[in-house]
């Protein structure tokens, strides 16, 4: 098990930390976006309670959609993202 920032590698299991995500695949496509695949939540109202941007090992992974039959969200390095600036 890889622990990252409150992101770990745990295939097919779920966790009741909040401050925790299951990561079920990560990897690369083919044009070189690196993608991760997130299990444990329910529903619309539990996707949009996943945080929109996680880090890993230095990369930042933006929330772009799930699978709501493998109850699964996907995240993305493609994905739109902004830094706010105070």
């Amino acid at each position: 098990m890889t622990r990252q920032r409150g992101l770990h590698y745990a295939p097919l299991m779920l966790t009741e930390d909040r401050d925790t995500l299951t990561l079920i695949s990560f990897g690369t496509l083919p044009d070189g976006v690196k993608y991760l695949e997130v299990a444990g939540f329910d529903g619309p109202d539990g996707y949009r309670a996943l945080p929109r941007v996680v880090k890993l090992k230095g990369e930042r992974y933006g929330r772009t959609g799930w699978d709501s039959d493998r109850k699964v969200a996907f995240y993305r390095t493609d994905a739109p993202m902004a830094d706010i600036e105070r």
